[in-house]
């Protein structure tokens, strides 16, 4: 476990570690702090009985703070009110103490969990569609947030604990070694064997608590994404179970280590009250109570200080234990690599003014299993219009993601002006793509926000926002709004119609100014009519290369060649009044 969150304080940065350097330092100088008001209440104790002991302290005299002749009567309000400065420096430290390690953990939290976003938004395509979305969701926002709370805060707390700790047992072993080491000998071996009993149920809460949470932000997901069928299919009770049992073992598994981590408390401040009843009987002497009642009462102030701090070491490692499985998740996900190019925004665009060139390509999703695609050779000239048919499978969508650089060929290599594009350059391609889905993702923003999806709104040309949707043929639609372009379209842009929703998608890829544009069933919402007048707005782009796949022929009438895809391969190719022919 130590090891685990070394290795997670290994990914802050500079500043934080040195932040970190920072309040160590802090727990330390709480610590002597607390040496300091614990070791003045014998002191104090001491001058309210007998107040001319003030004047034979030897460490009094040497701060020069007092005369041999004065009256002891005059120096106790003076030395009380030291007593209560000291006291109160002790009480401000820590209090700072606990306000600087509160605000760590939750930046740490927040530096980590962008972290953890960062590198998954980077990932490969390949990796990506692998994943399940909710267990993205749930690692950076639930599994941070656990994190936060009950590895990162734990571990400080368990740092200033121990600096603590140490202060206050330094200070009663000098008043009493032996009533100091027994009574941290008898709580320690309590608390030490709770821990050591309770280990392997922390441990099982852990994977319950990691497991569930995930579970719940799936049916979360499921059930809200899909809402629509769920009314149909009168399903809500279907998921409102599957939530149910999710967050029941999760509760569950969060009260029990809550339990585990708060119940020794009780039993030790019953001890603690014990104990010290013990000592009060067990160091009377003749003269009575008196003589020892400053050595008593710094015994009894250490120990009820020293009580919470070994509770609090207590309770942060049975959270921590509580989360180790949440902690093994994170961890997973901070391992994950950046791509040498995710801050680089100053790359040069690959060159694209003559062709596009598939070598010879196949490709396969793994090592066992067959050629999804089988040896592809295509140019496309840039300028030119490229349109793909063939059966559902027929291995359309692949060369299209192999076009856009979003998958690596298994075999053969792709060329933009006889340059081959690799990992190494790929997102220099990227920047001359764009790309139409026949399902566009819509924000719940604005339409202009969405046409120019991925800017910040101060960025936006408005311009080339009305432009890209008058060639997108939905110009006229949008002005006829109360708010036009201002005009927020709601989640998944549930507030238009399915034709709309993929003309905002058209007017996006025409607001990227992009070099080449792929339109994957991207007008099968519309309706011939706007179909067309989408088609001939797009065919008068000055030197842009579409390329689209489409089910209707009569979207490819204006395309120069027409491959045909069959099991993977190119089954034939249509040129000309063969397009012609064929529509």
């Amino acid at each position: 476990m130590i090891e685990k969150l070394f290795k997670l304080f290994s990914f802050l940065d500079k500043r934080k570690k040195f932040q970190l350097v920072l309040i160590i330092i802090l727990m330390l100088l709480s610590s002597i702090a607390e040496m300091f008001s614990i070791g003045m209440v014998v002191p104090f104790l001491g001058a309210i009985a007998s107040p001319e002991v003030i004047l034979e302290n030897k460490y009094l005299l040497s701060l020069g703070l007092f005369d041999h002749n004065i009256n002891p009567e005059d120096i106790l309000l003076p030395f009380t009110i030291l007593f209560i400065v000291i006291t109160m420096i002790a009480a401000s430290v820590r209090l700072l103490l606990l306000f600087v390690t509160i605000r760590f953990s939750h930046a740490i939290g927040r530096e980590l969990g962008v972290d953890i976003f960062r590198k998954t938004m980077y990932q490969k395509y390949s990796c990506f569609v692998n994943e399940n979305s909710s267990d993205i969701i749930n690692g950076v926002i639930v599994k941070v947030n656990t994190m936060t709370d009950k590895v990162i805060k734990p571990f400080l707390l368990i740092l200033s604990s121990s600096l603590i700790m140490i202060g206050i047992l330094s200070t009663l072993f000098y008043l009493n070694p032996l009533v100091a080491a027994s009574a941290f000998f008898c709580f320690g071996i309590i608390y030490i064997f709770a821990i050591k009993v309770n280990h392997f149920k922390l441990r099982e809460n852990s994977k319950l608590v990691a497991e569930h949470s995930s579970r719940m932000v799936k049916t979360l997901q499921e059930g809200l994404g899909g809402f629509r069928d769920v009314l149909i299919e009168n399903s809500q009770e279907f998921y409102c179970d599957l939530y149910e049992k999710s967050n029941k073992k999760l509760r569950k598994a969060l009260g029990d280590t809550t339990f585990i981590a708060a119940s020794p408390r009780f039993i030790m401040e019953a001890l603690g009250i014990s104990f010290i009843a013990i000592l009060s009987l067990t160091l009377r002497t003749d003269n009575g109570i008196d003589d020892i009642i400053p050595t008593l009462g710094a015994l009894a102030l250490g120990a009820q200080r020293l009580l919470p701090i070994m509770q609090t070491l207590y309770d942060s490692i049975s959270h921590i234990r509580g989360s180790e499985s949440s902690l093994d998740d994170i961890l997973e996900l901070l391992d994950k690599k950046l791509p040498f190019y995710a801050l680089d925004k100053s790359s040069t665009p690959i060159e694209f003014a003559n062709d596009i060139l598939l070598d010879n390509i196949s490709f396969r999703y793994s090592s066992d299993t067959p050629n999804v695609i089988k040896n592809i050779n295509i140019k496309v000239v840039k300028g030119s219009k490229i349109g793909f048919i063939g059966a559902t499978g027929s291995g359309k969508s692949t060369i299209i993601d192999i076009i856009m650089g979003l998958i690596e060929p298994s075999e053969g290599f792709m060329f933009v002006d006889n340059v081959k594009i690799t990992e190494s350059n790929k997102h220099k391609w990227w920047k001359r793509v764009a790309h139409v889905p026949q399902d566009i993702y819509l924000s719940d923003n604005s339409i202009k926000e969405n046409i120019a999806f991925g800017q910040c709104k101060d960025e936006i040309s408005i311009s080339r926002v009305t432009k890209a949707a008058k060639f997108a043929q939905i110009d006229r639609f949008i002005n006829s709004l109360d708010k036009a372009y201002d005009t927020r379209i709601g989640e998944k842009g549930i507030m238009l119609s399915g034709g709309q929703r993929q003309r905002i998608g058209i007017a996006r890829a025409l607001y990227s100014d992009a070099d080449l544009i792929i339109f994957d069933e991207a007008t099968s919402a519309l309706d011939n009519e706007t179909e067309m007048k989408v088609m001939n707005s797009i065919n008068k782009l000055d030197n842009v290369t579409i390329i689209m796949i489409a089910h209707r022929i009569s979207t490819l009438r204006s395309c120069d060649f027409i491959y045909s895809l069959k099991n993977g391969e190119i089954d034939k190719v249509y040129q000309d009044g063969e397009i012609a022919n064929l529509i």
